[in-house]
């Protein structure tokens, strides 16, 4: 049982966080509706091609399978580790950050695949940071690509790809710094011996962090993650596309990837479950310069979140399913998850 003080600090957390999150959603979207005709962004949608909709919703799933198969090249080493468990766990991880804020997911699908596996729980979100920090490198790596060849895109988005490139190099200091600061570390404990039995786990918790950093240290680990990568950002620049031609909407290649940039840039910052407001505002000022009107760019925007949802409900609810039934109760998931975010916050 959490005792008063922690629950406390949690309370304490959570609402400054709720705060923030409200405050910067409800902004956002007030400017993002304050020139658009609701009527006739909902005659827009009302439009869309059934069809292409739910091949822009395979293409999504197709997108969950190969983040799984990423986040399962930095564990296939560990006993007992399945692809179809990762799997399971990522669609888990993704329903709960489309409905938690801060990317709450991140930490429950690292313990249900320690709960599936065994395997140590500090491990798995060691290497869940590793997988995010690969993931934050593509979309700063991506994003000043397409910014380079692509003209009249927002300034916000320019600095916002420079902001995440500088994210993602203190990423990566860190990923290769700190198993060789860890490994002085842990020489320097096993000559001075520690017998209290809470030292020994905070010490062997650190081991496992350290054993999850360095499953990034290989060149060749490093070349499959990038193709991996490469390949989620096509098959999601794919229905980015599909759901633009499922409303008729001319977005083309480079447009669709800009857009996809800046969802992605956008998505670090916080706000409500959905990214309700803050999804809104990017469709806005990211297709308006190139012609589109603040109607499109709602229909867009909401139909695009839309089968998103769809996709995440479905996938989530079957990976929940099979969580239940082998016996891990959510309650207990959700007092691990609330313990582990309450120790990174302070």
């Amino acid at each position: 049982m959490l005792n008063s003080n922690f629950m406390r600090n949690i309370l304490f957390h959570r609402f400054w966080w709720l705060s923030l999150t409200f405050i910067i959603s409800s902004s956002t979207l007030v400017l993002a509706l304050r020139d658009v005709d609701l009527y006739r962004s909902f005659t827009i949608a009302q439009r869309a091609d059934p069809g292409l909709l739910a091949l822009a919703g395979m293409l999504f799933s197709g997108s969950y399978a190969v983040r799984a198969l990423r986040w399962y090249m930095l564990l296939e080493n560990e006993r007992g580790m399945k692809p179809q468990i990762v799997f399971w766990a990522t669609t888990i991880g993704y329903l709960y950050n489309s409905l938690l804020p801060a990317r709450a997911g991140d930490v429950i699908r690292a313990l249900a695949v320690s709960y599936w596996t065994g395997v140590s729980k500090s491990f798995v979100l060691a290497s869940v940071f590793v997988e995010r920090i690969a993931d934050v490198t593509g979309i700063a790596l991506v994003s000043l690509l397409v910014l380079s060849v692509t003209e009249g895109a927002p300034d916000w988005i320019n600095m916002a790809a420079r902001l995440m490139t500088i994210l993602s190099g203190v990423g990566i200091a860190i990923l290769f710094l700190v198993p060789d600061v860890g490994k002085r570390i842990g020489r320097s404990l096993s000559i001075t011996p520690v017998h209290h039995p809470r030292c020994e786990r905070v010490i062997q918790t650190f081991q496992q962090v350290l054993r999850g950093f360095r499953t990034l240290r290989d060149a060749m680990q490093v070349a499959r993650l990038a193709v991996v990568t490469m390949m989620i950002w096509f098959l999601e620049t794919w229905f980015t596309i599909l759901i633009a031609q499922a409303l008729g909407l001319p977005i083309g290649g480079a447009i669709g990837l800009l857009l996809l940039c800046a969802l992605s840039l956008a998505s670090v910052v916080p706000s409500t479950p959905g990214s309700i407001g803050v999804f809104q505002f990017v469709a806005v000022t990211m297709l308006t310069p190139f012609g589109f009107s603040p109607d499109d760019a709602i229909a867009y925007i909401v139909m695009f979140q839309l089968v998103q949802y769809l996709m995440v409900m479905m996938w989530g609810g079957l990976g929940l399913w099979r969580l239940t039934a082998s016996g891990l109760s959510l309650r207990r998931l959700r007092e691990e998850t609330t313990t582990i975010r309450q120790i990174g916050h302070d």
